[in-house]
This record gives C-alpha cells, sequence and structure tokens, in this order.
C-alpha cells in the first residue's frame, strides 16, 4: 500500500514536472527574471544585500544559486527551479488533501492545481513564487502535525518554516497572521506552543535581517515603476485580479456561497474531526481582504502577491461539495476555465530575445553602436546579445584580474548606457554615421527630448519597431541635412 502511494506520487510529481517544462525556455527572459539571473553570479555571502536593493527577501535567491551552480543559468535551467517546485507542491497538496479527506478529493485538488492557469505562468517564471507556494504547504503539514501532536519540537519546525516563508516574500507574511488568528482563537493552542511557534521566526529575523531590509518593510517608498505596475487599490483592480486565483468572479462568488454552507452545516463535524478546515476555508479570504484594504494606502494589492493563497483556494475547492456528482460536475467547470486561459507561451512583459537577434541581423559582421535606455535592462540586452560578455560583466574578480571596468567593457560591444536625455554624449553620438536604439521604461518627455537631439544631429529614423516592452530604432545619417 505504502509503495503504491509512493508510486503514485512519482507519477503526480513526473507529470507535472515535465507538463510545466514544455516551452519553458521559449518566451524572453524580463526584467524581474534577469535579477535572479545576476543573483547568481554573486558571492553567495553579497546575495542578501543585493536583495536590499531589489526590496525582496533572498532566500528563493540563495536556493537559486545552488541550483545553478549545479545546472548553469541558461534561461532553461534558471525557470526549470521553479517548475520543480511546483510539481513538488502538486505532490503536497495531493497527499494533504488525502490526509484530511480521502482519495478522491486529493485527486480532484492535484488536477485542478496542475491546470491553474495562472500558477503555470510562473512554474515558469525565475521569481520566488512556485518556491513560495511550495513552503506554504509544507507549513500547512507542520501546523496540522501541531494540532495532532502538540510539542515543542513541532512548534520550533513550524516557527522555522514560518520564518523562511517571511524570507522569501514579505507580503506572504499575510498567512503568518492567519495562522496565529486560527492557533489562538480555533484550536486553542498551548501557550507555550504558541510562543515557540512565533518566537522562532522574530529571533530569527533578528538574525538574518540588515538594517536595510528593516527599512524596505517599514519605511521605504514605492519607485515610480512599483507605482506603475502595481497602482493603488481599486473594484476594478479586485474584479482583474480575482480570476487569476479563483478561475473567474463567478466561481469565486460560488466557492464563497458554498463555503459559508459548508461551514454553516458542518460546523459541528469539522469541530470534532478536523478544525484546520476553518483556516484553510478562511485564510483566502481574509488574506484577500487584508491586502486589498492595505493597497488603498500603499502600491501592494497585485493578484501574483496572493499566489500564496491558491494552495488553500485548490484544497478549499476539494472540500466544499455534499456528493461526488457535483464535485465532478465542478471539477469540469473550472477545468473548461482553466483550458481556456492556460498559455503555454506566455508573455513576459518584455522581449530583449528578439531585440538582441533584431541587433545582431542588422549589424551583419560588423558591430554598429547601440544604445540602450535605460541602465536596469542593459545586462538583460547583453544576456541574449552576448552571453559570454555578460558573465564577465557581473565577474567583479574576473573584471580586476583583466584590468577592465564595465564601463570598458561595454566600450568593447561598442555598447553605451543612457537613462536620461542629459546622458547623451553630443560630441560623440554625432560622430556615428549610424546607431540603433533600445528604450525600455522610458518617460514620453524625455523620449522626445532624445529624439530632438538625434533629430538636431542630422539623423534619420531608417527603421522603428515596438517590440514587447520594447521600442527599436535604426537612425542613419542624412547627408543631405549637412
Amino acid at each position: 500500500m505504502v509503495n503504491k502511494q509512493w508510486v503514485f506520487l512519482l507519477f503526480i510529481f513526473l507529470i507535472n514536472f515535465l507538463f510545466k517544462l514544455v516551452y519553458i525556455a521559449e518566451p524572453s527572459l524580463w526584467y524581474d527574471e534577469i535579477i535572479s539571473v545576476k543573483d547568481t553570479l554573486l558571492d553567495f555571502g553579497h546575495i542578501k544585500h543585493e536583495a536590499e536593493w531589489d526590496k525582496n527577501p533572498p532566500f528563493y535567491h540563495y536556493v537559486l544559486w545552488v541550483w545553478c551552480k549545479i545546472f548553469g543559468i541558461s534561461v532553461f535551467a534558471v525557470r526549470s527551479m521553479s517548475a520543480f517546485f511546483s510539481a513538488l507542491t502538486a505532490c503536497l497538496i495531493y497527499s494533504f488533501t488525502t490526509r484530511v479527506s480521502d482519495k478522491s478529493k486529493g485527486i480532484f485538488a492535484v488536477i485542478v492545481f496542475t491546470l491553474h492557469p495562472y500558477l503555470f505562468y510562473y512554474a515558469q517564471e525565475a521569481r520566488c513564487y512556485s518556491m513560495l507556494i511550495f513552503l506554504i504547504m509544507i507549513d500547512l503539514f507542520l501546523l496540522l502535525r501541531l494540532v495532532e501532536k502538540p510539542s515543542n519540537v513541532n512548534a520550533i519546525l513550524l516557527g522555522m518554516v514560518n520564518f523562511l516563508i517571511f524570507y522569501t516574500h514579505y507580503i506572504a507574511g499575510i498567512v503568518l497572521f492567519c495562522q496565529f488568528l486560527y492557533l489562538l482563537f480555533i484550536f486553542k493552542v498551548n501557550f507555550k506552543h504558541l510562543l515557540l511557534t512565533y518566537l522562532t521566526p522574530v529571533l530569527l529575523v533578528l538574525v538574518r535581517f540588515t538594517a536595510k531590509q528593516y527599512k524596505v518593510i517599514f519605511l521605504s517608498g514605492e519607485s515610480s515603476r512599483q507605482k506603475a505596475n502595481v497602482p493603488l487599490s481599486s473594484f476594478d483592480g479586485l474584479f482583474n485580479a480575482l480570476p487569476k486565483l479563483f478561475f473567474s468572479n463567478l466561481i469565486f462568488i460560488i466557492l464563497l456561497i458554498m463555503i459559508i454552507y459548508f461551514l454553516y452545516t458542518q460546523k459541528d463535524k469539522i469541530r470534532s474531526i478536523n478544525s484546520m478546515l476553518y483556516f484553510i476555508f478562511l485564510t483566502p479570504f481574509l488574506s484577500l481582504f487584508i491586502l486589498f484594504t492595505l493597497g488603498f494606502i500603499t502600491n501592494v494589492f497585485d493578484a501574483r502577491y496572493l499566489i500564496f493563497t491558491t494552495p488553500f483556494i485548490v484544497i478549499s475547492m476539494s472540500q466544499i461539495f455534499p456528493t461526488r456528482s457535483i464535485a465532478i460536475g465542478f471539477l469540469i467547470l473550472i477545468m473548461c476555465f482553466e483550458l481556456l486561459e492556460l498559455k503555454f507561451i506566455s508573455s513576459k512583459k518584455m522581449d530583449y530575445k528578439f531585440a538582441a537577434n533584431l541587433a545582431r541581423d542588422i549589424e551583419g559582421k560588423k558591430k554598429m553602436p547601440i544604445y540602450i535606455q535605460s541602465e536596469d535592462v542593459v545586462t538583460l540586452f547583453m544576456y541574449y546579445y552576448d552571453f559570454q560578455a555578460f558573465k564577465l560583466y557581473h565577474n567583479n574578480e574576473q573584471l580586476e584580474k583583466m584590468n577592465l571596468s564595465k564601463g570598458d567593457l561595454l566600450k568593447a560591444l561598442n555598447m553605451t548606457v543612457i537613462n536620461t536625455a542629459s546622458d547623451i554624449d553630443i560630441g560623440q553620438l554625432s560622430m556615428k554615421s549610424s546607431f540603433l536604439l533600445f528604450q525600455t521604461y522610458q518617460k514620453k518627455d524625455d523620449e522626445l527630448k532624445i529624439e530632438k537631439i538625434i533629430t538636431d544631429l542630422g539623423f534619420d529614423v531608417f527603421k522603428t519597431r515596438s517590440i514587447e516592452g520594447v521600442k527599436f530604432s535604426y537612425y542613419y545619417k542624412n547627408t543631405r541635412k549637412n
């Protein structure tokens, strides 16, 4: 029996892992992902200081650093770790759901999880979200263990994973607050065990966090880019976020009604058998309410920041239907929504892979001057344009041995980085006969200033094209103007 269960878990893992590797390297890396790649080239001890700048905790980057030392930093390698953790999570969701209910509900949950389009997207991205969901499931198992067998060891283990969740994503700390409410008011855990559960992560935070990380959490304001990407809460934003987590607004409403009905009709059964269902049912909605409310004050309300609630949503869906036939019907409905939204090759917001290939095609055998706006994306362009140069650019030790600066390397590649119009060396640019310009994160007024400088120097645009997230322009000197 045990061997059959392990074989079935292996089957779930392989199906999930292989499914999420399909076309995983096809879309270009984008800005957030190249930060992850760059961090793998740092010294291990320097990663936490890079996290201060990135405004994200460093645990994911530590794990990715180890992964990439084994598998390299190709697009396939860096993204495959997310697929790996997603596949492990599928096994944990099946095991957990089976443990709190039965095998058929476990199968229900793992099917919904596997085809979840939003989770599939982040299973193919080199960011922390798949690993975060994996840690949430580990946390659920340890919470169940503490509920079933209260002990100091179980409380400390739960506290350690609580810390790792917070050390992976600050906003996921909301789930720890929901857990605290459950242990205090519903399960009514022994005070000593409650203290150990939350004193452990507090002590670890004091040991591991730097002063700048505290500033990021409590004092740091939002950058203009974050404000643009994550606006303040609105009901339009809420109605756009719900389908990403719950497949559609309709399913969100159905699930909410069914959970209320289930809790009302089965409350005596839940109290006597498994009070953890309260925690599982209520956490997604409480987390949604908390983040939506905070989003009116600061720019934090975004569906991806609530991705830690998806295991709770999936498990909840498997529990609430009174008969198997109703559950099967609802599963078919969910699968229809999932399959309609599932995309094997998803947009990653900016396509510097295509941009770099375009530059090489235009250049032919002769390297043309390349201007890149802004500094934030130069390494993303370099990753696809000259991979060896990308690795050297982030290897300070090797640059020192070669007596080169990063500026020297850019010059050797005939590349110039500009952030604003004032960064343009007019004398240098006036000597060019042609050049390529790639722009991302440019502001309209600054874009107009750059364009005016270029045209005043006698350049005409031969070709301009908007690639996904990138504006490309090919300028040449019009000698008739001079």
